[in-house]
């Protein structure tokens, strides 16, 4: 097993710092205590009877605690096998340093019973263990202290997405095609969801993975932890719809605004966080950071544009027109952030790609693509796809002709030579 603190880059907050090392241990804060902190839960998580009776060969491989770019959680993953099918497994556990003060455990719960009614969905991420729970023994100070851990198991996707594609530094035409290929994929992930009536209202790279089907890449949505269900889904399921928790830099303004436990809504959110990613898988740059860069009044249309819950006694209608009409004055004025020159896209396709991000990532949801629309936005990146592949042909014919050519005049110097 990795030690936990080797291979992970974290910072806290004062308070979470306080928290794990009190979970722990009884010594100040430091970095080198904290690491020791995570070090022992995972240990004692991994001796878990009831743990290795369900699974073999678990190895913690990532602690979401402080995954970066403002993304903050506070589980520990770990990977393995089923003990009795021998399929690998992912396993999703709490920190016990944070269980009391968040609703990590009611977070969880809801997780596997969105994945439970989600079992054996085309293009959805398959459950293999429900919400369940473990004791588990914390050394400090030499004294044993019992405490209990949540966790679910669901099946093992082996390709990450953000790491193969969102983060690589490959700019040629044919890997751009493939980046596109992908994107198409994500696309169909979020269209199973939202056929399947649950928006996922955290759309964001590390939030899908993908698993070879076909020998081809079939990408999933994980993590719902957040997610919205239908009303009629949750009253199948006997559960309400957990308080939103997503990453700013992918949020649609309605998240934020007083509107996230709409579907109709919630669903134009998960449709413009995808076309954040979009942006950022073709310009490398952030599309929050881009739109804050392009708008100086950004942030004023967010705070000017927000509807308390309770405003209207909480009536939808009243709301949403009141919304509308702060969109209509102080979001028309904002401009959509254009491709850098520098981007990935050759000039020949931009156009069709900068109209693809401003159908998705309109400030003013009404003006944002339904998802009837993202069929359309498939359609126009399997042309682009097809266009760079024959370029990136077209390139190597003109490269082998170079190298023959090249070939053809070495060998008639050196016949001249005699």
């Amino acid at each position: 097993m990795n030690h936990i603190g080797d291979s992970l880059s974290q910072s806290y907050s004062q308070e979470e710092e306080s928290a794990l090392c009190n979970a722990v241990l009884p010594y100040d804060n430091s970095q080198e205590n904290l690491e020791l902190a995570q070090s022992i839960t995972v240990q004692a998580i991994l001796n878990s009877d009831t743990l290795r009776e369900y699974f073999d060969n678990l190895q913690c491989v990532k602690s979401l605690y402080a995954a970066g770019n403002g993304e903050t959680s506070r589980y520990f993953i770990f990977k393995g096998c089923d003990a009795v099918t021998g399929r690998k497994v992912v396993l999703k556990v709490t920190n016990p340093a944070f269980q009391n003060a968040t609703n990590d455990e009611e977070n969880l719960k809801w997780e596997s019973a969105i994945l439970e009614y989600l079992k054996n969905k085309k293009r959805c991420q398959q459950i293999v263990k429900s919400f369940n729970s473990t004791k588990i023994d914390l050394l400090r100070d030499d004294k044993a202290f019992r405490e209990t851990v949540f966790y679910i198991a669901t099946q093992n996707l082996d390709k990450d997405i953000k790491k193969a594609f969102f983060d690589a530094k490959d700019t040629s035409l044919e890997n751009i095609a493939n980046r596109l290929t992908i994107f198409i994929s994500i696309i169909h992930a979020v269209q199973a969801l939202h056929k399947n009536g649950i928006c996922h209202r955290d759309i964001k790279p590390s939030n899908f993975m993908g698993k070879t089907e076909n020998l081809k890449c079939v990408v999933k949505t994980i993590d719902f932890g957040s997610s919205l269900a239908t009303e009629d889904i949750e009253r199948k399921i006997k559960k309400y719809s957990p308080a939103v928790q997503t990453s700013k830099l992918y949020a649609a303004p309605e998240l934020t605004n007083g509107f996230s436990n709409n579907s109709e809504l919630a669903r134009k959110a998960d449709i413009y966080a995808l076309g954040c990613m979009l942006f950022e898988l073709l310009d490398k740059r952030l599309y929050f950071n881009a739109m804050k860069d392009a708008n100086t009044e950004f942030f004023k249309a967010i705070n000017y544009c927000t509807v308390d819950e309770n405003d209207f006694g909480g009536d939808f209608a009243q709301r949403i027109n009141k919304y509308n009409s702060l969109l209509s004055s102080y979001a028309a004025n904002l401009n959509i952030p254009q491709f850098a020159e520098n981007s990935v896209i050759p000039d020949y396709e931009k156009n069709k790609l900068q109209k693809i991000i401003e159908s998705m990532c309109n400030f003013d949801y009404r003006k944002r693509i339904a998802d009837e629309g993202l069929e359309d936005v498939k359609n126009t990146l399997r042309t682009v796809i097809r266009a760079l592949k024959n370029a990136h042909l077209l390139q190597i014919r003109k490269q082998r002709k170079q190298i023959q050519k090249m070939h053809r005049k070495e060998k008639n110097n050196y016949r001249g030579a005699f």
